[in-house]
């Protein structure tokens, strides 16, 4: 009987190691320094939606819905900017599956441009919680919904 516990123990133990999306990966956002943007397309949902943002390091934004032919241009308060430097300078990404299988699930695709570094990080609903970038999408689309009002 413990032979077969035993069996049974490392395959499971292989099944869940091979499950593993990224080996403990995790990169960092570029640092902020002199003039750097930051842009997020945000496409797909049940309405097949697509926006975009970016935003660049004196606050300017521009926010399109690409489905209403709708540009907005806006700057963020100062509490928004230090809040969005706060998030970009915290990230953690921890790179994901972006192909879920999830038909109506949105996708985040980020580009975060410093200097002459440059990230770009993807995550789908699915994947969002565990790719460390839930934060910063969020404040996003945050600005982009008002935005668009």
């Amino acid at each position: 009987m413990s032979k077969r516990f035993s069996v049974m123990f490392f395959f499971f133990t292989m099944i869940l190691s091979a499950c593993a999306k990224n080996g403990g990966i995790t990169y960092t956002a570029p640092e902020l320094t002199g003039g750097w943007s930051i842009k997020m397309n945000l496409s797909g949902g049940f309405d097949g939606l697509v926006r975009n943002i970016e935003i660049d390091s004196d606050g300017d934004f521009v926010v399109a819905d690409e489905i209403r032919q709708k540009t907005v241009e806006g700057k963020l308060t100062k509490d928004e900017l230090e809040e969005l430097v706060k998030l970009i300078s915290s990230l953690k990404f921890n790179p994901v599956e972006t192909e879920t299988g999830c038909a109506d699930c949105f996708l985040y695709h980020v580009e975060i441009e410093s200097s002459e570094r440059k990230m770009v990080i993807e995550a789908d609903d699915v994947t969002l919680g565990d790719s460390g970038m839930g934060e910063l999408t969020q404040f996003l689309r945050g600005i982009m919904d008002n935005a668009l009002k």
